[in-house]
């Protein structure tokens, strides 16, 4: 016997109920570390999880300001080679940004078990990061965004830590055992339920599941308008449209004449938010904003109102210059989310990408076209989700059985409430030129030119420094100074000779420094009267012996001297050969700009041998200025050839209503009276609500619009 236990009892998260107040605390101590690192999901290994528990404050020191910064729980599923691990989110929270140079703190409610790990993941910015022997732990890194994994492989950085740390309380488990797969769900008993509890948010997941494909659906619809429930008013019909690269649409009609706008007033901007329940379960469908209404009251009051979701912000004409280089980054993703940033978006989830080189400058363009150049030269595309949030990701077509064996969704027969196919060959494309961005090259070419000799013509001249000592006159008392030279004496010591009962010699030095760079010394001349002795002596000094005599009992004195400085110097007074050099070049540089444009030529044989040659307009050209590489060009064209390809069956169809499917998904249909059997390519995701206008029961449907790719 199987007893399914409703998952909204009295379960706190992950079947946990809170316990004694006791210490728990996991990971490395924020502090300043040597090193910094970015772009990665990092895990410490040191201090894992002590206890059952919940993590209510995390501890960050980042080494440059984070945005985008989540922090998550991790439980080791098993061990990989060479010390690599296979990790799983056990819980994650969104921190937002964080200020670096010293620890910050913020107050959160983490779920974590006994021996889990913390990691942490920053859309920009760098975490403080040790790598050294006195870092005892490990760091799981995987580059990019793994916050939220399943069973994945990350690598090892031994001796290394990251600055994350989380303390909290333990929480005890209850009785029951809490699993992950509902087969498992089967004759377990405990104190308190048959059957086990399983997994919430699983059971959530599965139970909507099955609702959404149900041929009997128990449907409630609720509508706020800036918080307002206005469901009551509800009439006509519901519409909710979704599609892949384009801003979503909604639209619903009221009955109630307290809503008019003569009333109320303008209704432009106000917020809506559509959420359904589905057999009990809570399901959101649409945030965004109302673009207009219209009211009539031909015998009943109606006030259709109809909008956007928050994605028609983008639709802001701007001129930006150089995003490159006001963007956090110049990767793609960061010149993206700078570009919904000018238009007042801020919560939009894309991928990092490529790194740019070129200028991005728009002008007089909307936000919205932008990103969508941006994104085809990626291969993104982009939707909104319930929550009004911008969704740019990697366009991934599972139709190829082999590579993907499970589609998203599949449909058999009597599923459908309407089926329908399209076929068309109009807009085909097998052969087109893709042309890139335009660089400029600089082409330096050096032509030599015969230049004469000319030598230098130099003024010379002659200074002379006279200075006369007296008997027993301090030498080092003396210097010299003009604007050329400058003349210094010191004391070396003396001399003994042998024989005498007295030091016949004092030793001094006289050193001469150039102070003008312009005069260049050709000679220097010393020249000493009696009583000194020069034994050494060139262009930048000399030194002498200064004879002593007796001149009482025992008493000496240092004879009287002269000495005179004649110092040749030359000045170049006419610009000599370099001046003449300068002005007259051996070399002529001639500069020259070539203009290069990045470009591919792409086909399709096997199109072309069924539908012949088939061209874009304009000569079967087409310019994408963002495309950097003929990599691109080529990656470009080919992906606009099998884009054109996708329209030559279009089916169109409606089921039971189903909010879980989006755009971008792959879906199977098989209806054997017409023909299908097969994946297709969601690009349109219709939800209609028809009211009855006599019980006001709801009628929904979900209206499906998919493209064929081979």
């Amino acid at each position: 016997m199987i007893t399914v236990i409703n998952c909204f009892l009295a379960v706190n998260k992950q079947g946990y109920e809170e316990g004694e107040a006791l210490s728990a605390d996991i990971g490395s101590e924020a502090i300043n570390r040597d090193y910094d690192d970015d772009g990665y999901t990092n895990v410490n290994s040191e201090n894992p999880c002590n206890v059952n528990g919940r993590i209510t404050s995390i501890e960050i020191w980042a080494a440059t300001d984070l945005t985008g910064c989540k922090v998550a729980s991790f439980k080791i599923i098993k061990d990989g080679t060479f010390g690599k691990k296979y990790l799983t989110t056990r819980d994650f929270v969104s921190i937002g940004n964080v200020t670096a140079g010293s620890k910050q703190t913020f107050p959160v409610d983490l779920l974590v078990r006994k021996g889990d790990l913390i990691g942490i993941y920053s859309e920009t910015g760098s975490i403080e990061y040790g790598d050294n022997e006195e870092d005892v732990g490990h760091v799981y890194y995987l580059s990019g965004d793994y916050i939220s994994c399943e069973n994945i492989l990350f690598s090892r950085d031994t001796n290394a830590s990251a600055s994350v740390y989380g303390t909290g309380i333990s929480v005890t488990p209850k009785t029951y055992t809490s699993i992950d797969d509902c087969s498992l769900h089967v004759n377990a008993n405990d104190e308190n339920f048959f059957g086990r509890i399983i997994d919430c948010s699983l059971t959530v997941q599965r139970v909507l599941v099955g609702a959404c494909l149900a041929t009997a659906q128990s449907i409630r619809l609720k509508i706020t308008i800036d918080g307002e429930d206005v469901s009551n008013a509800l009439v006509g019909q519901v519409m909710i449209q979704h599609n892949e690269n384009l801003i979503s649409l909604f639209s619903f009609n009221l009955n109630d004449f307290q809503y008019s706008p003569l009333l109320v007033g303008d209704y432009e901007d106000k917020e809506v938010v559509i959420t359904s329940y589905v057999n009990g379960q809570e399901v959101k469908l649409f945030t965004g904003l109302i673009d207009g209404t219209r009211s009539d009251a031909g015998g009943k009051y109606n006030l259709y109102i109809y909008g956007s979701g928050y994605g028609k912000k983008l639709l802001k004409r701007m001129t930006l210059i150089s995003v490159q280089e006001a963007a956090t980054a110049k990767t793609r993703g960061a010149i993206i989310r700078y570009l919904a940033n000018q238009a007042g978006i801020t919560d939009i989830e894309v991928p990092t990408g490529s790194t740019t080189v070129i200028d991005h400058s728009f002008q007089d363009q909307f936000v919205f076209d932008m990103i969508k150049k941006e994104c085809m030269i990626e291969g993104w595309v982009m939707r909104e989700d319930e929550n009004g949030k911008i969704i740019i990701y990697e366009k991934v077509i599972k139709t190829n059985e082999t590579l993907y064996p499970t589609p998203d969704w599949e449909y058999g027969e009597n599923k459908f409430i309407l089926l329908g196919l399209d076929t068309t060959r109009e807009g085909i494309i097998n052969q087109l030129t893709i042309l890139g961005a335009i660089f400029e090259e600089e082409v330096i070419t050096i032509n030599e030119i015969d230049v004469p000799p000319y030598e230098p013509v130099y003024d010379e001249q002659t200074t002379t420094i006279n200075k006369s000592f007296s008997s027993g006159e301090v030498v080092t008392n003396w210097s010299y100074e003009d604007d050329n030279f400058k003349v210094k004496t010191s004391y070396l010591g003396w001399t003994k000779q042998p024989g005498f009962p007295f030091n016949p010699y004092q030793d001094y030095s006289f050193s001469i420094t150039k102070l003008n760079s312009d005069l260049t010394v050709a000679d220097v001349e010393w020249i000493v009267t009696s009583n000194v002795h020069i034994y050494k002596e060139n262009n930048s000094g000399c030194r002498l012996h200064r004879e002593t005599f007796m001149v009482g009992d025992m008493a000496f004195q240092e004879g009287a001297f002269t000495i005179t400085i004649k110092i040749k110097t030359k000045e170049q007074t006419d610009g000599g050969k370099e001046q003449y050099e300068e002005e007259h070049p051996t070399e002529e540089v001639v500069s020259t700009i070539n203009r290069i444009q990045i470009k591919a030529i792409v086909n399709d044989p096997v199109s072309i041998a069924k539908y012949g040659i088939r061209k874009p307009e304009g000569e079967g050209t087409e310019e994408y200025p963002l495309a950097e590489t003929e990599a691109q060009c080529i990656d470009i064209g080919q992906k606009r050839i099998r884009d054109s390809h996708r329209y030559i069956k279009q089916p169109d169809y409606s089921v039971n209503f189903n909010p879980k499917i989006t755009v971008s998904e792959v879906v199977k249909l098989a209806d054997n009276r017409i023909g299908y059997n097969g994946r297709w390519y969601i690009e349109e995701n219709i939800l209609l609500f028809d009211i009855d206008p006599e019980t006001g029961a709801i009628k929904p449907r979900s209206r499906i619009g998919c493209v064929f790719y081979a």
